[in-house]
């Protein structure tokens, strides 16, 4: 925030001086008397002046957190629009300036963290910014002091255009699985003289929802077939090998379902097999043995659906190398690469 004088005065300096005779520094909510003469007047490098503005923030309307996300990291953050016009909203005594204060309109307990307080959900911190259109950020709770100014003159202190509040959301600790942070009215901005508060600061409301995270006990896996002829493979049997591994979430809750699937490159023959670059005439079929199902490569229709409400899923598959039609097979590899791929619901 920078201060103002109607002719031309500068504004010295953030200390804060007493003047002989003890007057007590002041910067007072401007009054209709003072806006009725100064509308009139003009205020140098100020658009207007009025009583007070207010900012919004808003949110989307749910923030989405990973569970394995390190304490004291940013999650989330919402804005208000910037000041279109640059307003004063106090009036200082130039013989001793005064004071402003940005504050919370109710106290906040301070985190761990510089600048995040706590936001009433469980491990969850706010960090309420005051940004300047310059780029500069001061963090609410915070004070600013003004020095006395040229004698006899106005003192309108302004609230440069461009200025906006944002809310980040912190990770202080651990977090419930789905927490709302309500709309209310979160801060103020007042003189230390007469009057209100010159800026008052609300919030929108969103849904915090801790998203569950998982993980194969193994993120590769070489499946070796062997050595087999050809009349050891036909279209329905051949050399099968386990695939067997478990998924492990974390997060303080349990996924609702876990859907797998099948991506990779389907034989131009058999479009239930994956592609094999190797031997000729053979592809091999992924197959799930708890629900017999099938998994043709990149088919949304051919899935494995595992109910939730636990944290620990197990997958027993079998790949199975099979003709592709009618032709015998090549002499070669047996070399194909599929990726499994898990939609966490």
């Amino acid at each position: 925030m920078k201060g103002y004088t109607k002719g031309f005065a500068a504004l010295l300096g953030l200390g804060l001086l007493l003047p002989a005779g003890g007057a007590m520094a002041a910067c007072s909510q401007v009054t209709q008397a003072d806006i009725d003469e100064w509308t009139a007047k003009g205020l140098p490098n100020i658009d207007v002046i009025q009583r007070e503005v207010s900012f919004h923030v808003t949110f989307p309307s749910a923030i989405e957190v990973r569970p394995d996300l390190a304490v004291g990291e940013t999650f989330g953050s919402g804005a208000s629009e910037s000041l279109g016009r640059s307003t004063a909203l106090l009036n200082c005594d130039w013989r001793s300036g005064g004071q402003v204060r940005y504050a919370f309109v109710s106290a906040k307990q301070q985190t761990a963290f510089p600048g995040v307080v706590e936001s009433g959900l469980k491990g969850i911190g706010i960090r309420l910014s005051y940004v300047r259109s310059s780029g500069t950020v001061s963090t609410f709770p915070f004070i600013v002091n003004f020095g006395p100014a040229e004698p006899n003159q106005p003192y309108f202190p302004g609230f440069r255009s461009g200025l906006r509040m944002v809310v980040d959301f912190v990770k202080t600790g651990e977090m419930d699985a789905s927490s709302t942070f309500s709309a209310a009215n979160i801060a103020t901005v007042a003189g230390d003289g007469s009057g209100g508060p010159v800026i008052r600061v609300s919030n929108g409301s969103t849904r915090i929802n801790v998203l569950p995270s998982c993980s194969p006990s193994t993120p590769s896996r070489n499946v070796d077939f062997g050595t087999f002829g050809a009349n050891s493979v036909s279209q329905i049997t051949g050399p099968t090998r386990p695939i067997n591994f478990e998924v492990t979430c974390i997060g303080p809750a349990s996924p609702r379902s876990i859907t797998a699937k099948l991506t990779g490159t389907p034989d131009t023959e058999n479009h239930s097999l994956l592609r094999n670059t190797g031997a000729q005439h053979l592809g091999i079929r992924i197959k799930d043995r708890d629900s017999d199902t099938v998994l043709r490569p990149n088919d949304n229709a051919s899935v494995i659906n595992k109910p939730g409400n636990t944290k620990l899923f197990t997958y027993n598959l079998d790949a199975t190398v099979l003709r592709t039609g009618t032709q015998t097979p090549t002499a070669g590899l047996i070399n194909a690469t599929a990726v499994f791929t898990m939609a966490v619901n």
